[in-house]
């Protein structure tokens, strides 16, 4: 290759290595504080919103891409986006299967480790929310995620098995866990139990083994663990659902992008039904207990 020709093409390559630059070339992707004028609600760590913020928008907490949200963290604007992107497309299952606006004016229990969107939904639709925690740290973050969107809840610092509700005094239990153990739900539905109503509902997601990971480390034995370790298998979780009538357990929460390439030409529905990440649990408390039904037959 002549010598110009050869000064020439590396000169090029040099300069495709270059960053391109767009618009303004001192602009530099940082956090903002939130506002400090949150009266009596507490000052919420601003890594754990953003490490809730990307579980729930079904990202890899790993990444270091920042949030598609250009908003103050921890106002109400960036609540209100990253609620709108949670039960888009990928989280549009959750608002059919929580159904949020049947509970106005019921009384609602709700458990969880999530960023409290959920729970924001039905405080929207004048739901009477009861929010449950044995850690501080998730208490604080919810109740000023509330105080941001002008809701109201009452928050309880608790054990799952100690709730100081009374007996039969809520319409409707709520779990959303991205992690959990068995032992935990089984206090939660004990304690179901105990403070539903007889008729009252039960309603849940929990993370579900034998998901999309497993394939994938079946396939590619080489590839490192799934971002969301499942826990528990439908059976397992029915077992404890003996009290409880019409217990339906359904497999949710998988994207395309999830599914090796291999078994694409799947429907994505057959997909998450059979591989999804989270188990979506549905069940009524009866109106009267199993065994005064067997002592009047």
């Amino acid at each position: 290759m002549p010598t110009k020709l050869r000064v020439y093409v590396k000169a090029l390559f040099m300069q495709a290595r270059k960053p391109m630059s767009v618009g303004n070339t001192d602009y530099v992707w940082q956090r903002v504080v939130p506002r400090s004028d949150r009266g009596n609600a507490p000052e919420p760590d601003i890594a754990l919103l953003e490490r809730l913020a990307r579980r729930e928008l079904w990202r890899d907490e790993r990444s270091l891409k920042p949030l598609p949200v250009c908003a103050e963290i921890g106002s109400d604007d960036w609540f209100e986006a990253i609620a709108t992107r949670r039960f888009e497309r990928h989280g549009r299952w959750i608002p059919h299967l929580f159904k949020f606006d049947r509970y106005r004016d019921e009384t609602i229990l709700a458990f969880g480790d999530t960023l409290g969107l959920e729970w924001a939904e039905f405080a929207k639709k004048h739901a009477k929310l009861i929010v449950v925690d044995p850690s501080t740290t998730y208490l604080d973050t919810i109740q000023a995620h509330f105080h941001a969107r002008n809701l109201s809840a009452t928050y309880h610092h608790s054990f799952y098995n100690r709730v100081p509700i009374a007996d039969e005094s809520v319409d409707v239990v709520a779990v959303f866990f991205n992690h959990m153990n068995l032992e935990n739900l089984c206090s939660i539905i004990e304690t179901a139990q105990r403070v539903l109503r007889p008729g009252g509902r039960f309603m849940g997601v929990v993370p579900a083994s034998r998901n999309m990971s497993d394939v994938k480390r079946w396939l590619r034995p080489w590839a490192p663990p799934g971002e969301l370790p499942g826990s528990m298998i439908a059976k397992q979780i029915k077992e404890q659902l003996t009290g409880f009538n019409a217990a339906k357990i359904r497999k949710r929460g998988l994207k395309r992008s999830q599914v090796p390439y291999l078994l694409r030409i799947y429907s994505l529905g057959l997909l998450e039904r059979l591989f999804g990440y989270y188990h979506f649990i549905r069940a009524y408390k009866p109106f009267q207990p199993p065994q005064a039904i067997r002592l009047a037959a």
